[in-house]
C-alpha cells in the first residue's frame, strides 16, 4: 500500500463519518525513532513469528550488536566512535538503512495492532446493503499512526468517547514503548468529530476535553484540533470537514516556489519539459488519491507553473489547454492535467482494492453504500 492511499483511508473514513453524524475521535501519534528503538528481543519474536528462521534473524541481530559506529560529516569522519560494550548491554535498535527494518516494524505493529482489537478498541460498522461488517483500530505507515475511536449511537456521550480515547491511547502508548519505543507528543494531536443539533460542528469551548501522553513519566497534553483545522499526514493536509483548503493552499505555495526557481535559472528547452513533467508535476500529483480538489482550485495552481514553464519550453504559454493536456499520440504537449489523475487515481484506487480482503476495500464499499 502507498503511503497517499493510507491518507486516502483517512478521507474516507471521515466521509462515513459524516455520512453517519457519528462522534469520532481521531487520535495522529509519530513513534520517536521507530527502526532506532526497536528491542532486539521484541524484533526476534515477531519475526520467528512469522516463520523466519532463527540463524537468519541472529545473523542480523549479532552484527547490529557488535558494529562500531562513527559519524561522518562534510569535514571527514569522527576520530571517536560508539559500539559494542563489554561490560555493559549490548546496543539495541535496527538501525536506519536496514533492508530488513521496516519488514520487522510491520512484523512488531501487526501485534500490537492485534492486542488492540482484543482489548475492543478501533470501531465497528456494518455496510447497509451488503451487510458486510468492518473492524477498524487505526491507520499506520511505518512510524505514522492514527488511531480511530468511532461510535453512532446516540447514547454515547462525547465525555464517554473522550474517556474511551484516553484508555486507548494509553495502551497504545504502553505498547509502542513495550517494544523499546516512544510517542512524540510534540508531532501528535487528536480532533473530536461531532455534529450538533443545528447541523454544524461542535468546537472545543462546547465540547472541552484532553488527551495526554504519560510520555515516561513526564506526563504531556496533547494539541487538539478543532474539526477545521487540517492535520499533516504523510505530506498532505486533511480535516475531518473534507475540505481542502489547506492542501490547495500547500500546493500552490510549492507551484510559487518552484515558478520561483525556475524563472531565476537559464534552462534549455529539454530541461524545461523534463522539470514540468517530473519534478513540479510529480509533487502535485502525490497527493491526489486522497483529495477532491475542485477544477477551479487546479487551474489556480496550475496557472503560473504553465505560465512560468511553457515561453522555456518554448512554447506559447496562452496554448489552449486541451492542447497542452492532450497527449502526444494525438498531437498534444504530454502535460498531465492534475484533475483527470485526481479522478483515474481515485477509481483506480477503488477497483484495485475492491478484488482485495481489505478494510480500504471494506471503506469505499461503506460509503459508496451509503449514497445509494
Amino acid at each position: 500500500m502507498r503511503a497517499v492511499e493510507v491518507n486516502q483511508n483517512w478521507t474516507v473514513t471521515n466521509d462515513h463519518s459524516r455520512d453517519r453524524c457519528a462522534r469520532a475521535v481521531i487520535i495522529s501519534n509519530d513513534a520517536k525513532g521507530c527502526f532506532d528503538r526497536i528491542a532486539h528481543v521484541v524484533a526476534i519474536l515477531a519475526l520467528r513469528r512469522l516463520g523466519i528462521p532463527r540463524p537468519v534473524i541472529l545473523s542480523m541481530i549479532i552484527t547490529i550488536q557488535q558494529m562500531q559506529h562513527y559519524t561522518r560529516t562534510a569535514f571527514g569522519e569522527s576520530e571517536q566512535s560508539c559500539g559494542p560494550n563489554p561490560s555493559g548491554p549490548p546496543p539495541q535498535r535496527l538501525i536506519q538503512g536496514n533492508g530488513a527494518a521496516p519488514a520487522a516494524w510491520s512484523a512488531i505493529t501487526a501485534i500490537l495492532v492485534d492486542c488492540m482489537k482484543g482489548e475492543g478498541y478501533g470501531c465497528e460498522a456494518w455496510a447497509p446493503i451488503s451487510q458486510r461488517a468492518m473492524a477498524l483500530v487505526c491507520f499506520g505507515f511505518v512510524d505514522d499512526t492514527d488511531l480511530i475511536l468511532k461510535n453512532d449511537d446516540p447514547g454515547v456521550m462525547s465525555a464517554d468517547l473522550i474517556d474511551e480515547a484516553q484508555l486507548e491511547l494509553s495502551m497504545w502508548e504502553g505498547l509502542i514503548s513495550a517494544t523499546g519505543g516512544a510517542l512524540a507528543p510534540e508531532r501528535s494531536d487528536w480532533h473530536l468529530v461531532e455534529v450538533g443539533p443545528d447541523g454544524k460542528y461542535i468546537s472545543k469551548a462546547k465540547q472541552p476535553g484532553s488527551l495526554f501522553l504519560h510520555n515516561k513519566g513526564w506526563p504531556e497534553t496533547l494539541e487538539r484540533l478543532e474539526v477545521m483545522e487540517a492535520h499533516k499526514t504523510l505530506g498532505i493536509w486533511s480535516r475531518p470537514d473534507g475540505l481542502m483548503t489547506d492542501e490547495v493552499n500547500a500546493l500552490k505555495s510549492k507551484a510559487l516556489k518552484w515558478v520561483d526557481a525556475v524563472q531565476t535559472k537559464h534552462i534549455n528547452p529539454t530541461e524545461a519539459w523534463y522539470s514540468i513533467n517530473h519534478t513540479i508535476m510529480k509533487t502535485i500529483e502525490y497527493p491526489l488519491a486522497a483529495t477532491s480538489i475542485s477544477k477551479k482550485d487546479m487551474q489556480d495552481i496550475m496557472c503560473p507553473i504553465l505560465q512560468a514553464a511553457l515561453p522555456k519550453a518554448p512554447v506559447q504559454k496562452h496554448s489552449p489547454r486541451k492542447l497542452v493536456y492532450g497527449a502526444l499520440m494525438s498531437e498534444g504537449f504530454g502535460v498531465y492535467d492534475p484533475s483527470a489523475s485526481q479522478v483515474i487515481e481515485r477509481v483506480h484506487s477503488i477497483i484495485w482494492h475492491s478484488f482485495q480482503d481489505s478494510p480500504s476495500n471494506d471503506l469505499h464499499a461503506q460509503n459508496m453504500e451509503l449514497v445509494q
